[in-house]
């Protein structure tokens, strides 16, 4: 993280006018298959606020600084979140987990296809009632296709193992430790509004050997204020029981200039 945070002092800043333009996973769960520029450092931030069937939260910042290494490669750093979670007894808040990763892309491809492979793992850098107290890898493989000068859809797959400890009758021991792999496929389908602005439809499932689903239907548009600034906002439903009932986030996201 402090390597990000010097890199990011380096970078140059640039008006907007010229240099390539912002593109962000944001704020769609299914990622880009496009990588940053090479030397170019990009910062994608947001908070969210999700009503759930015993409660609420609050999340922020959201924040995942991607790093440009290569044309098709891309270094990527997701910064520990703050978790108020109310509701609840007692209520939850603290950091996330930060987590570690890569992008490399594969493409274009015949047919206007893109791809790229997502490996990663998490850190477990957060507070106590919110780390998993483990190094978690991860994996995921995005695809899209532009189907029309307006129109792109995308799709991604991924496998996250997660470790989740059981408490024993002793407080404060731990009686077991599980390894859950949870399985996540997402799509979204893409209309371009014109030069700056985007709007999108999204699925987003998580499906795990142990509990019922997490299903989710989500909506959303950016908008790109000049080159190289982007406002976003969110919205969405669960469509499961194991799903919150409703969310909206907001984010804004910058690509910060090029190293020197």
């Amino acid at each position: 993280m402090l390597v990000f945070l010097a890199l990011s002092a380096n970078a140059q800043t640039f008006t907007g006018s010229t240099g390539p333009e912002i593109d962000t996973d944001r704020p769609s769960v299914t990622p880009t298959p496009f990588t940053v520029p090479p030397n170019y450092i990009q910062a994608e931030n947001g908070l969210a606020l999700t009503k759930e069937s015993s409660g609420r939260s609050f999340n922020v910042p959201q924040t995942q600084l991607r790093l440009g290494l290569l044309p098709r490669a891309e270094l990527r750093l997701a910064v520990p979140n703050y978790l108020l979670l109310q509701g609840v007894q007692p209520a939850v808040s603290g950091v996330s987990d930060m987590s570690v990763g890569a992008k490399i892309r594969i493409g274009p491809l015949p047919g206007r296809f893109d791809l790229a492979v997502i490996p990663g793992f998490t850190v477990p850098t957060g507070s106590n009632a919110l780390t998993s107290n483990a190094v978690d890898p991860f994996v995921q493989i995005v695809a899209g296709r532009q189907l029309s000068q307006n129109w792109t859809i995308r799709s991604a797959h991924g496998v996250f193992i997660k470790t989740e400890a059981e408490e024993s009758q002793n407080q404060g021991e731990v009686a077991s430790v599980d390894k859950n792999v949870v399985y996540q496929p997402t799509c979204d389908l893409i209309r371009k509004l014109g030069p700056k602005g985007d709007c999108f439809v999204e699925y987003v499932g998580n499906f795990q050997r142990s509990t019922r689903s997490n299903q989710i239907i989500d909506a959303g548009a950016l908008y790109r204020l000049r080159r190289n600034q982007q406002v976003s906002a969110r919205f969405g439903f669960g469509v499961t029981s194991a799903a919150p009932t409703a969310f909206v986030e907001f984010g804004y996201s910058l690509l910060l200039g090029k190293l020197h």
